[in-house]
């Protein structure tokens, strides 16, 4: 196919300037994007169960001291709480603040402001098509991976 060169092209520039915009965004927060990253899945997997290190480890593809250090970065900010387990202190669990619920209630409106900006221009069968094409290609991703 002529257009497998500019595909990893393409999608690498969207992905750098989106990161890059969300980082402005929300660095009147004093967080970057990753952070927020973190923090919302924090938020959205301790409802369901304990999220250690461990789990940010698997979850964002990460190294051990990469995940450390942004984990060490959130507890100095007053973000998260790593809290030991009465039966075995060797993991902590990790567990949002008042602080971070309330930060994370004004980045959300941050990102859903970034995204509408992004997309208005973009009709909603093109989103579609879009998200669809995507969706098809991790699943290429995966399969070769397995291989």
């Amino acid at each position: 196919m002529e257009n497998e060169e500019k595909l990893g092209k393409y999608v690498s520039i969207l992905s750098r300037n989106i990161k890059r915009i969300l980082n402005e965004e929300v660095s009147k927060y004093d967080i970057t994007y990753e952070q927020t990253i973190f923090l919302k899945y924090i938020a959205d997997n301790s409802l369901k169960c304990k999220v250690y290190a461990k789990d940010l480890e698997n979850e964002f593809d990460k190294r051990k001291s990469t995940v450390a250090g942004i984990i060490q970065l959130l507890e100095q900010k007053g973000l998260i709480k790593r809290e030991s387990l009465c039966d075995d202190n060797r993991y902590k669990e990790l567990v949002l603040t008042k602080k971070a619920e309330k930060l994370l209630v004004q980045v959300n409106k941050t990102i859903l402001n970034m995204d509408y900006n992004l997309l208005k221009d973009v009709s909603e069968k093109e989103y579609k098509l879009f998200i669809e094409i995507i969706n098809k290609i991790l699943k290429n991703i995966n399969e070769r991976s397995k291989n």
